[in-house]
Parts: structure tokens; C-alpha cells; sequence
């Protein structure tokens, strides 16, 4: 494969991911803080964001941990549910969530420290 065909690739995901992210954040966070069900479930479960993060990264992980295992040489062909296609978009997009879950902690202890 050349570069520039891969590029496009990472470009194609990059724009689909992007529109999951934004549609599902609106159903997730009614135009609120977009990271509230993290941090809602963090409070019930008595865990932290970061955590509960980590449990829904893992899920989509699992199932191409398993898409490969099942089928090494075309994992595709190893996934039921959803295509390979969609679990690549969420786990690009959960990658993006923990990054804004950093940025947010980093934004409190920044607001924390200007009140002192």
C-alpha cells in the first residue's frame, strides 16, 4: 500500500468518526457537558471517569481482540454483531473521550488553582 492511500484511509476514518462522535454525543449529553455520562456513572459506580472510560474502550477492544483471534487472517469475517468498520470508528472516537476527560481534569485543577 502506498502512503497516500493509507492517508486516505486514516482520513475517511477521521471524517466518520468524527460524525458518530458528534451525533452520539448529542444523544448522550443533550447539549450538556459531553462528558456527564462518564462522570454520572463514575459517581453511582463509585469510580472515576477514567475508569469507566476504560470499561467502555474495553468492550469494543474485546471484540477485535476477538474478531482476530477468531479469524486471523481476515478478522472482518470474525466480527457478528456490527461490522469492523463501526468498532474501528468507536474505538477511534473512545480514544478521542479519554483524551477530553484528561483535558477536562487538567481544565478543573487549572480553574481550582486561579480560585486560591
Amino acid at each position: 500500500m502506498l502512503l497516500k492511500d493509507r492517508q486516505r484511509i486514516a482520513i475517511k476514518r477521521c471524517d466518520e468518526a468524527q460524525k458518530i462522535l458528534l451525533d452520539k454525543g448529542l444523544e448522550y449529553s443533550e447539549n450538556k457537558d459531553c462528558l456527564s455520562n462518564f462522570k454520572e456513572a463514575a459517581e453511582f459506580l463509585g469510580l472515576s471517569p477514567f475508569q469507566v472510560w476504560f470499561v467502555y474502550f474495553y468492550k469494543h477492544f474485546t471484540v477485535l481482540k476477538n474478531a482476530i483471534k477468531n479469524n486471523p487472517e481476515d478478522p472482518s469475517k470474525g466480527i457478528k454483531s456490527e461490522t469492523l468498520d463501526n468498532r474501528m470508528n468507536d474505538l477511534h472516537n473512545y480514544l478521542a473521550i479519554f483524551e477530553a476527560l484528561i483535558k477536562d481534569k487538567e481544565d478543573d485543577k487549572e480553574k481550582k488553582n486561579q480560585i486560591r
